[in-house]
């Protein structure tokens, strides 16, 4: 009975703290999903009985209900439930000081410090890159006069030689160096505290605690190991990306009084250009692209492979059509193929020397860029570039479509992602307001209840005609007529008094009467108008929120069945579509006309049914009814206040 928690994560309200918190938090979901797995006759409750079921040993379910403090006996609701859990988990699960500063260091949103401690490394990012740039100007580098740098010269003479001063060659000022150790200094601590407090952790790349409420050690997770946790960091693409930004660094910097390694030391310092892609941490556009280069990497494979065999073919095809003929005269003495110049007027040197010198030829052909450094001057060389040329055009196209396609997918996929949490956000923001308003609210009926009282108090008279007296305990004598009883019930609202009656919305179009000295009095509709049109918008944009999450849900859930190849592009496409525009009527506040949702209904059903039919992929039935029960769930929110439109 393993039970998921999500760490370094915003709380309920998207809230986050200065450091990350030592306490896992409980959502709803992680506790239902749990519930659902022992409540399986879908009761709303379980008792001890059924928890033995799914745990299969006496031991382990006693263990679950004292950690829950739960009885034999007792019916334990999903709230009940919840509630037992978060108790448990804020008491006894907290995570270590090496699992907080991982989630410092590795996760953005985990905390504000966090937060900027990753906007610190990406403006170091862009220094250090901007610095790695300038630093090639002329103007940015300094040229030294010594006699070291004159040994390369032609002289028999070695002490004349060292005599000799000359100018060496220019180098970056002594700043960039400066700002290049600065950087990398950041990005080494950054890296080795992320590697070691790697092994430390108890959750994986998803950033899931996982616990077992049945088990003696709840916190022990066979799938998440110390040496698995370093072997995935060390796989990690952007973590082999963060290593080769700062390994050259050391590398020249040991590497540095080898004169035999100068050409090596080019390499390392070309090197550090890779460093712009740690910025593909924190940047979304840039993991956006790295998604679909791995959804397109069969594509990717198929391009490369016609590639190869179009550089193998056209290559030997222009070699032999354009090698010319073996020649030696007084300009070449050694030798040299000559070809027809194209104008034909005289003989000139080949370009297309070897079959792999035709390589480059190739590439920039089929590629339709076409420097004109090389080109064919011959009647059969003209053929051949002009089949490349053709060749290329379509070997292209057919794989940058399925790239196409995925790219238009995935940012699909961000852009409902991107939607969903703004609506998550709203309606965060939506459940905060009411929840002021409700406290309030409620405060202010006090304020008028205690009001109320101390005038009937004054007010109120005995039998006799005399003001009420003290009794001898020393407490007042209070006599309430059924007239004023009336008048304090309907001056507040039924939810206000903590009652179980109807909403004040019940009351909406009545007039409200206050007691006052001397008699009653009538309070102006003018308030409950507005607070009914306030509780009409809230209604509105409340259920705006719900209905748009669900046809999110159902949005993301008919790409994720395209992902696994149980639905059909065409099928996918028409029903994205057909929600995306409902959804789009509905954020602009626009009416929903019911004949529209009624073709929707017969034709979304017609769909799914369709798809199950389909010879080319294989949709389950559980699949198909879950979408069916999906879409039954949106229409049902689609109702009242939504479909009318924004007030």
């Amino acid at each position: 009975m393993e039970l998921k928690l999500p760490v370094g994560q915003p709380d309920e309200n998207g809230s986050v703290g200065w450091l990350v918190p030592a306490h896992a938090a409980v959502p709803e979901s992680a506790t239902l999903k749990l519930f659902q797995e022992i409540d399986r006759r879908r009761l709303g409750h379980f008792v001890a009985k059924e928890a033995r079921k799914v745990l299969r040993r006496d031991s382990a379910t006693k263990r679950f209900l004292q950690r829950l403090d739960v009885q034999e006996e007792d019916k334990v609701s999903h709230q009940t439930f919840h509630e037992a859990v978060a108790r448990f988990v804020e008491d006894h699960v907290r995570l270590t000081s090496m699992e907080q500063a991982n989630l410092v260091f590795s996760e953005p949103t985990s905390c504000k410090v966090a937060f900027l401690l990753s906007i610190s490394v990406m403006l170091l990012i862009i220094v250090s890159t901007v610095s790695f740039i300038i630093e090639t100007m002329p103007s940015m580098r300094v040229q030294r006069s010594s006699a070291a740098c004159c040994l390369h010269l032609d002289q028999n003479d070695v002490t004349e030689a060292l005599q000799t001063v000359c100018q060496c060659e220019p180098e970056p000022s002594r700043i960039f160096f400066l700002i290049e150790t600065v950087c990398i200094a950041v990005f080494t601590v950054e890296y080795l505290v992320r590697l070691g407090t790697c092994i430390s952790c108890r959750f994986g790349e998803s950033l899931e605690l996982h616990l077992n409420l049945g088990e003696i050690d709840m916190r022990k997770d066979s799938s998440v190991t110390w040496h698995g946790n370093l072997k995935a960091f060390l796989k990690n693409t952007l973590n082999v990306i963060d290593l080769a930004a700062i390994l050259p660094y050391y590398l020249a910097f040991v590497l540095d009084g080898d004169n035999g390694s100068f050409g090596f030391l080019r390499v390392l310092r070309l090197a550090r250009v890779f460093r712009v892609f740690k910025m593909g941490k924190y940047n979304k556009g840039m993991q956006l692209v790295l998604r679909v280069m791995v959804n397109s990497a069969p594509a990717l494979n198929l391009l490369a492979f016609f590639q190869l065999l179009g550089m193998v073919l056209f290559g030997s095809m222009i070699y032999y059509c354009e090698n010319g003929e073996w020649a030696t005269t007084e300009e070449y003495p050694n030798g040299v193929y000559l070809r027809r110049s194209v104008n034909g007027l005289y003989k000139e040197p080949s370009p297309f020397t070897s079959i792999p010198a035709c390589f480059w030829w190739v590439i920039v052909t089929t590629s339709t860029v076409g420097y004109g450094d090389t080109y064919p001057t011959t009647d059969l060389g003209k053929v051949v570039g002009s089949l490349c040329m053709v060749t290329g055009l379509l070997v292209l196209a057919l794989p940058i479509t399925i790239i196409g396609a995925n790219f238009a997918n995935e940012y699909t996929k961000a852009r409902e992602q991107e939607a969903k949490e703004k609506a998550d956000e709203e309606a965060r923001a939506l459940k905060r307001q009411q929840q002021e308003k409700a406290r309030l609210d409620k405060e202010a009926a006090q304020v008028k209840i205690k009001a109320h009282g101390d005038s009937l108090k004054d007010n109120t008279v005995n039998p006799s005609g005399q003001a009420h007296h003290h009794n001898p305990a020393g407490g007042p004598r209070r006599r309430f007529s059924i007239m004023a009883l009336g008048a304090l019930a309907l001056s507040a609202p039924a939810q206000n008094l903590g009652g179980d009656g109807p909403a004040s919305g019940s009351f909406r179009g009545a007039k409200s009467v206050l007691p006052v000295s001397g008699g009653l009095r009538e309070e102006p509709e003018d308030d409950s108008d507005r607070e009914a049109e306030e509780a009409d918008d809230a209604e509105y944009t409340q259920s705006k929120i719900e209905t748009q999450q669900k046809c999110s849900a159902i949005m993301s859930r008919l790409r994720e069945l395209y992902d696994l190849n149980k639905l059909t592009k065409f099928i996918t496409d028409v029903l994205v579509e057909e929600m995306s525009h409902v959804q789009k009527t509905i954020g602009d506040g626009r009416e929903v006309e019911t004949r529209n949702i009624q073709r929707q209904v017969t034709m979304v059903l017609s769909w799914i049914e369709r798809a199950e039919s389909e010879s080319s992929v294989i949709l389950e039935a559980s699949e198909a009814n879950e979408l069916r029960k999906m879409y039954f769930d949106f229409l049902t929110s689609l109702h009242g206040r939504v479909c009318r439109g924004a007030p």
